[in-house]
């Protein structure tokens, strides 16, 4: 029985890291977009309106947070493609096409 043959579609994988670490950015802009909405003006002798700005502050770095994860997922994507080009390339020259 013939071994089955792994195949890496490695221009989607590149694909998929681009669009992974773009929507880490939307993820903040959106956020950002909301932020005034979440957290409306200081209105003195409103106690619970400093604690809402420390939650909407908290959840801008949970923002930042998943960008950046975001974008560590598509540079990891990208470093994967690589990988299983070279490993392709690599054993193309040592034993030639085919």
């Amino acid at each position: 029985m013939a071994e089955p043959q792994l195949r890496v579609d490695t221009h989607a994988l590149r694909s998929v890291a681009v669009d992974v670490a773009a929507t880490g950015g939307r993820i903040v802009t959106h956020f950002d977009g909301v932020r005034a909405e979440l957290c409306p003006a200081d209105q003195p002798g409103w106690a619970a309106a400093a604690a809402l700005h420390a939650v909407v502050e908290a959840w801008g770095g949970h923002a930042e947070m998943l960008r950046g994860r975001a974008v560590d997922a598509g540079a990891r994507l990208t470093r994967a493609a690589d990988g299983y080009d070279g490993t392709d390339h690599g054993v193309a020259c040592r034993f030639g096409p085919g």
